[in-house]
């Protein structure tokens, strides 16, 4: 029994297992210290990254809202353009029609002046046989205007429906091409 109290144990076990346990261990050791800085450069590089890409991204940030007031400020300049050459264009047009109204009544006024100035000659102190070829010359002169009257009044209907339908085209044209616009841009 008291030879038992100390163990023998062999020297492979003792001393052989335990150097090849603390080489294991210690390459385990290298191999993890190695991870972890690789782990700690490739964070470091990611923080840099999202650092460059933050900036970036807050820079583009600003640009765009730089890009966008512009954008906004060029819009209103240009419809503000647009209303004033909308606006010019109406008064022009507006001119051309009242100008055109008053050569309208200039015209019916001197077919009336024309009229006036006949039956005043076919009155007057006459015979009656001329007072007789005066009238019919008047009324043949009244009827004369009155087809003349007619056939103004009948191209004027023809010249207005072909600008309106001249105007109708146009604006088709328009249309289609603003619609052209919008799809290209």
């Amino acid at each position: 029994k008291e030879r038992l109290k100390y163990e023998m144990k062999s020297y492979q076990e003792m001393v052989v297992n335990q150097i090849r346990q603390m080489t294991e261990d210690n390459q385990q050791l290298l191999y993890f210290k190695n991870k972890v800085d690789k782990e700690k450069k490739h964070s470091k590089a990611l923080e840099e990254s999202y650092g460059i890409a933050v900036d970036k991204l807050r820079k583009t940030m600003e640009e765009n809202r730089i890009v966008r007031r512009r954008t906004k400020m060029q819009h209103e300049e240009i419809k503000d353009e647009m209303y004033h050459q909308e606006q010019f264009f109406k008064d022009q047009i507006s001119s051309i029609h009242n100008l055109r109204n008053t050569k309208d009544e200039d015209f019916e006024r001197m077919q009336q002046e024309e009229r006036e100035k006949v039956k005043l000659s076919s009155s007057g102190h006459l015979n009656e046989e001329d007072r007789r070829l005066k009238m019919e010359e008047y009324l043949k002169f009244v009827k004369v205007q009155d087809n003349e009257m007619e056939n103004y009044v009948e191209e004027k209907e023809k010249l207005y429906q072909a600008l309106v339908e001249s105007i109708a085209a146009m604006k088709l044209r328009h249309w289609e091409e603003e619609v052209a616009m919008e799809k290209k841009f």
